[in-house]
């Protein structure tokens, strides 16, 4: 049996020195991806997290992506596979 967690989402940035940067962001008890990405995107939009990346904002991120954290009867955690759907809002190139 598995039990869901929670959903781990990365949120991919370019540096000013032109370096992929990535922030991640823990989200519990989102029913699905989507709700993930925007309770992430929630979290990322506010002025210490900008911070954080030095003022870039999250509009210019390069991609995003929701997975969901599974844990199996004997404890070990795990990320789900990746589902590259056409459509599938777990992967998407860049915030909408």
């Amino acid at each position: 049996m598995v039990t869901k967690g929670f959903w781990l989402v990365g949120i991919a940035f370019r540096s000013p020195r032109d370096r992929v940067v990535q922030h991640f962001y823990v989200v519990p008890g989102a029913p699905h991806a989507e709700a993930a990405l925007d309770a992430a995107l929630s979290r990322a939009r506010t002025p210490a997290e900008c911070a954080l990346r030095g003022g870039l904002d999250v509009e210019s991120a390069t991609a995003v992506e929701a997975r969901e954290v599974l844990c199996n009867d004997i404890g070990v955690w795990t990320l789900a596979d990746r589902d590259t759907s056409p459509g599938d809002p777990a992967a998407v190139p860049a915030v909408a």
